[in-house]
């Protein structure tokens, strides 16, 4: 496990392979948000601002999930960090999947090994995650999808997720620390959540019906676009199977794609504004600084 992360840091880590991807993926990126623009007639002034704002409103609450679960990852290694720590760094992680250096995922990882989780211990916790994390989307958006009316998508999802339980089970075994497991689950349940509440505001803010229940057949998208760490942030990927299961459950292909694009654009937004907060916030502390 140990060298499947190593092999997997060398690949994202790699400056030249991050920078070349980054290069294909922006204008393809670019071209299918251009078509899907058009195919669903919509203009700027056209987008409904309260959805906008409710995605806004949404995206500390998604920092925070993902700051619990970093911190229950280090815990479920055997080490305990502060929680301020852990935010700083699921906000660069955030931010670095638009950049040609390591992704969110592998900056995740980084850091749990500087805290002093071992290679090993870290490397069987980031594949915990992972799974657990793919298990409970399929689970979920699953049910969603058979309360939608999508029989097959439905079963097929249930099903990959009813697989994923015991080898979700198996490795959960294998982690040193004696905590962290089920607070691991829980805030990746409260994210999964939250990041149905985002798609739905945008679909609306597009001008889209789209219910709850057929916003949620969309949660597995994020954890079955993460197979593409490699690529800056899975640009395009999340939104093309955001795309392929709306399609699925009667959503439009266009109107997915752009939901799926307008919510990660609000939280990078978000995101981003934070860190510049962050950075006015210290710097005239390190210009007080000797040396």
């Amino acid at each position: 496990m140990s060298r499947l992360v190593a092999r997997a840091r060398g690949i994202a880590g790699k400056r030249s392979v991050r920078l070349g991807a980054l290069l294909v993926v922006l204008p393809l990126f670019a071209a299918a948000l251009a078509f899907a623009w058009r195919e669903a007639e919509i203009a700027l002034a056209d987008l409904a601002l309260l959805p906008i704002l409710v995605v806004v409103a949404a995206v500390p609450v998604s920092v925070f999930s993902s700051t619990w679960q970093l911190h229950a990852m280090t815990r479920a290694g055997g080490v305990s960090i502060r929680w301020w720590n852990a935010l700083r760094v699921v906000t660069l992680g955030t931010l670095s999947g638009l950049l040609p250096v390591s992704s969110g995922t592998v900056v995740r990882g980084g850091a749990v090994v500087v805290w002093g989780v071992t290679p090993r211990a870290a490397g069987k916790v980031l594949a915990y995650d992972a799974v657990l994390w793919t298990c409970l989307s399929l689970l979920y958006s699953g049910a969603a999808a058979l309360l939608a009316g999508a029989q097959k998508l439905g079963l097929a999802m249930v099903a990959g997720g009813a697989v994923l339980i015991p080898v979700t089970a198996a490795l959960g075994g294998w982690l040193p620390g004696e905590g962290g497991r089920l607070e691991l689950a829980i805030s990746r349940f409260v994210g999964v959540i939250v990041q149905v509440v985002r798609l739905q505001a945008c679909f609306l803010a597009l001008g889209y019906s789209a219910t709850f229940v057929e916003a949620s057949t969309l949660a597995a998208a994020s954890p079955l676009a993460s197979v593409f760490f490699f690529l800056p942030g899975g640009i395009g990927v999340r939104e093309a199977f955001t795309s392929a299961v709306g399609v699925a459950v009667g959503l439009s292909a266009a109107g997915a794609f752009l939901a799926a694009a307008l919510n990660r654009l609000v939280g990078l937004s978000v995101v981003l504004a934070w860190e510049g907060l962050l950075l006015l916030r210290t710097r005239p502390e390190s210009e007080e600084s000797p040396g």
